[in-house]
């Protein structure tokens, strides 16, 4: 958060909203972020940033990288296949030099609730403008969405945020003994959807239980890059997500090339 504007994305949570890239593998990742990331006078969020050296992070190995993995977080209410193939990647990790640390993270369960409503009431004031006098405009999972941070007081966003700021100091805390962390970035596979789903009523699949590996670090700010893992039985794609600490995407981004170079996940496609 911070690192690229947000100048010209259309709001969604103005606290929340952050800008990446989507590539086919780290090295473009790295090369486009260097492009789009720094200083801009249009988002009063942004900071100067060092360009990430793609060159030495072709050279990079890990010798000496604490790496956190908690097994926990990474099993409990996590698909089977997507939890076994993260963890296969430890060895992999300690092939090229990393030093695997069993790292504990706090109960963020307990505070992904706070997430809907910072969310739903950001996304309202975002959409002012235009909802509700254009409110048949919108989806209508997406109406309901905002309809939700209409009903927000501003009681309920306090309290959220005290609670994302208690959640962000144990996640913190829970970063202190080491430079990045892995887990799944989704607890299941992609599943089909449709009109039905995708713009009906707020489903069991929306719920930010589905998102406990994103929403804690949508809070913070902390920087992630994802990659493939592997696939499950049925031929979906998994992905393992690198947690870095603030302004530390030049060190997940030589985290992930190392994985990238030492499988051949990323050269492989879902079953159509």
């Amino acid at each position: 958060y911070g690192m690229v504007s947000r100048y010209g994305v259309l709001d969604l949570a103005q606290s929340l909203d952050h800008v990446g890239p989507m590539t086919r593998n780290v090295v473009d990742a790295a090369m486009i972020l260097n492009a789009i990331s720094g200083l801009d006078k249009n988002d009063s969020t942004t900071r100067a940033s060092l360009p990430i050296s793609v060159d030495e992070l072709k050279k990079m190995d890990l010798d000496g990288v604490r790496i956190g993995y908690d097994h926990a977080y990474s099993y409990e209410d996590v698909d089977t296949e997507i939890a076994n193939l993260v963890l296969g990647t430890l060895e992999v990790f300690k092939d090229r030099g990393a030093v695997i640390v069993d790292m504990t993270m706090p109960p963020v369960d307990d505070y992904l609730g706070a997430w809907k409503t910072l969310c739903s009431a950001e996304a309202f004031d975002a959409h002012s403008e235009h909802y509700p006098s254009n409110s048949s405009d919108y989806g209508l999972w997406f109406r309901g969405w905002l309809e939700n941070g209409a009903s927000v007081s501003a009681l309920d966003y306090v309290r959220a945020n005290n609670d994302r700021i208690k959640c962000n100091a144990l996640i913190a805390e829970a970063f202190s003994e080491v430079d990045a962390m892995i887990c799944p970035t989704i607890i299941r596979f992609p599943h089909d959807v449709d009109d039905s789903v995708h713009y009906g009523p707020m489903d069991s699949m929306r719920g930010t239980s589905f998102q406990r590996f994103t929403v804690p670090f949508d809070y913070n700010g902390y920087p992630t890059v994802s990659v493939p893992c592997g696939f499950g039985s049925q031929g979906m794609p998994a992905s393992l997500q690198i947690v870095g600490k603030p302004f530390s995407e030049e060190l997940i981004c030589e985290i992930a090339y190392a994985y990238e170079t030492s499988t051949e996940w990323h050269t492989k496609h879902p079953v159509p």
